[in-house]
């Protein structure tokens, strides 16, 4: 949480260690990461302590806190298939969409949208695109692709030029962004 918000962004982090270890402060190495599993475990097993934050008041919490600060940004939600589960509130656009109407959150969050995530979700990226351009809530890409054999997200740049392109027609179709963007969120495999 610290880096994120050291790098401007609004990053919240319940303390959920506070009833087994108070005060406890982690960092992200393997010996703090086995000791957080080993705290997590020790929490869960407390009574009334199976959901301290849940994904109903996740979003009020981090609007709570942006207004506290003077945040008047949006906020981006990704839908996430078969992370870490497949069956999850998150899993396509449309879902997202429901879950922020539901909540009364339309007016303060867009979506942003992953390439693999569609492929994974068992839709195109097209279609995941045009749900949330059509809902007026595309935020933001993550311009990847993965592996459609793989099942899983791999993060590698895009170089379909027809996919590339149809992305594109949904972004100059709805005007283009006001907010947000294209992220290239890929990696380096093998070097």
């Amino acid at each position: 949480t610290d880096r994120l918000a050291a790098r401007g962004y609004v990053a919240v982090a319940p303390s959920l260690f506070t009833r087994v270890e108070p005060g406890v402060d982690l960092g992200y190495g393997d010996a703090d990461r086995a000791k957080g599993m080993a705290l997590k475990s020790a929490a869960e097993a407390l009574p009334g302590v199976k959901a301290v934050v849940t994904r109903d008041d996740f979003p009020d919490m981090a609007i709570e806190h942006a207004d506290k600060i003077g945040f008047d940004g949006p906020f981006y939600i990704e839908p996430k298939p078969r992370e870490p589960s497949t069956h999850q509130y998150d899993s396509d656009s449309a879902a997202c969409l429901n879950f922020l109407r539901e909540y009364g959150l339309m007016d303060r969050f867009f979506l942003n949208i992953e390439t693999n995530h569609a492929t994974l979700a068992g839709h195109t990226m097209e279609h995941e695109l045009t749900v949330a351009a059509n809902a007026g809530k595309l935020g933001s890409i993550d311009a990847n692709r993965g592996d459609t054999l793989i099942g899983w997200d791999t993060d590698q740049f895009p170089t379909d030029l027809y996919l590339t392109t149809q992305v594109m027609l949904v972004v100059l179709g709805m005007g283009g962004f006001t907010t947000g963007g294209l992220n290239f969120d890929a990696k380096r495999r093998r070097e």
